[in-house]
């Protein structure tokens, strides 16, 4: 059995209030490119701080990953998923690395999350980026 990660709560807990304000001023959390896939979003910039997000479809029966990237040399401080559903649980998440040339974990932030039902439901990916 796996290690549990302790994450600190002074950069979640500022990001998800921007989150809330950004969500409560009508700016959409997740977007479709079209194909049927979810897409990506900017969610907008607070405090020198920018928010995005992606969302994904997570079918019956398996483990889904999804990433939220920064975006223009921005670097993540911290991020966070959502599910859509008690049948499904996060598996990890963490600050992800593209395999850009500084071999930091600083890109984006990425989540695998299971999905146990009997149904394909959704969740979203948060990155909280700073330049």
């Amino acid at each position: 059995m796996g290690q549990i990660k302790r994450i600190k709560l002074r950069h979640v807990v500022p990001g998800a209030l921007a989150l809330v304000a950004l969500a409560a001023a009508g700016t959409a959390i997740a977007g479709s490119d079209g194909g049927g896939k979810a897409g990506k979003v900017n969610l907008g910039t607070v405090g020198g701080l920018n928010y995005r997000a992606a969302s994904a479809e997570n079918p019956p029966g398996r483990t889904t990953k999804e990433v939220a990237h920064c975006a223009g040399g921005k670097h993540v401080t911290g991020g966070g998923v959502q599910t859509t559903s008690t049948s499904q649980y996060v598996n990890e998440t963490r600050p992800y690395d593209n395999r850009g040339g500084n071999r930091l974990p600083d890109d984006g932030w990425i989540a695998f999350v299971g999905n146990s039902g009997g149904t394909t439901h959704a969740f979203t990916v948060y990155a909280i980026c700073v330049r």
